[in-house]
């Protein structure tokens, strides 16, 4: 998307210029105030998600390769969290599902992960992103993809740059690091129910640009070393990362190497949503 490609250029020029000892020039469609916190740590969250295609846009290109819907492989509606952490993954994670249910046009998946949305929205403070208005649209657009893509998009975009500006930018970090683990967890899913049928062949470069955002993912765990609310997520993502690594660094990637990727990202998903 537009916004996307946008942020990650400006995202890009202001660690050159950081790295040169210029003034840093900040991504100007982010909601800056007094109590606005790391800018390091902002710049680390925009890169893991404009690295990644959106669920939506995947969900399109799996039904255009022959892949059927499969509610078995996301997470369960109606759970409860009861950190603030807990809720921020879960918030990204239910993200990550209701993008996928809209791909294919499943109305009532849809309503049941807006409601979950909803409450965890509320808990985290951030529930006027996703209010009733916002599911109305959302609904009639079920058919139109790219209009449903804008609309998710700018909700969780509303609800980071909230969370931002209000100095809860470790919910923020938590909520796009949910959505990154349950994305590449589906996409992996169904490119492997159907590895060597030659539809899927271009969905292996998909699957390649999730794997490849874990540099980023990495950063940002980083940058929150020693925070307790990350050490879960940090201690589950060092067991995936020499695969993950693995993946990235391989140009030929396709479907003999994707059985040790599927292992390795069902542990890591496994340990994390819950």
């Amino acid at each position: 998307m537009k916004t996307a490609k946008t942020l990650l250029f400006a995202a890009i020029a202001a660690l050159f210029l950081s790295s040169c000892g210029e003034e840093v020039v900040k991504p100007h469609d982010i909601e800056y105030t007094k109590d606005s916190v790391d800018f390091d740590k902002q710049i680390a969250i925009d890169l893991i998600s404009v690295n990644f295609p959106s669920p939506s846009s995947m969900g399109k290109k799996f039904s255009g390769a022959g892949l059927s819907y499969n509610k078995s492989l996301l997470n369960s509606t109606g759970k409860s969290y009861s950190t603030k952490a807990e809720q921020s993954l879960g918030l990204g994670v239910y993200g990550a599902d209701l993008g996928f249910a809209c791909s294919f046009n499943q109305s009532q998946d849809a309503l049941a992960y807006l409601g979950s949305i909803g409450k965890l929205s509320e808990q985290v403070g951030v529930a006027s992103a996703f209010d009733m208005e916002f599911n109305k649209q959302l609904i009639a657009s079920l058919g139109k993809a790219d209009s449903q893509d804008i609309m998710i998009d700018k909700a969780y975009k509303k609800a980071e740059r909230h969370m931002r500006s209000n100095e809860r930018m470790a919910n923020a970090a938590m909520m796009v690091l949910g959505g990154w683990v349950e994305g590449l967890y589906i996409t992996t899913e169904m490119v492997f129910a159907k590895k060597d049928d030659p539809k899927t062949k271009g969905l292996y470069i998909e699957v390649w640009n999730y794997v490849s955002a874990y540099q980023h993912v990495r950063k940002l765990l980083d940058e929150y070393k020693g925070n307790a609310d990350f050490k879960n997520f940090e201690d589950a993502f060092k067991e995936a990362e020499t695969t993950l690594r693995n993946v990235a660094y391989n140009t030929t990637f396709g479907p003999k190497d994707i059985d040790p990727l599927r292992t390795a990202v069902q542990t890591l998903r496994s340990k994390l949503v819950k």
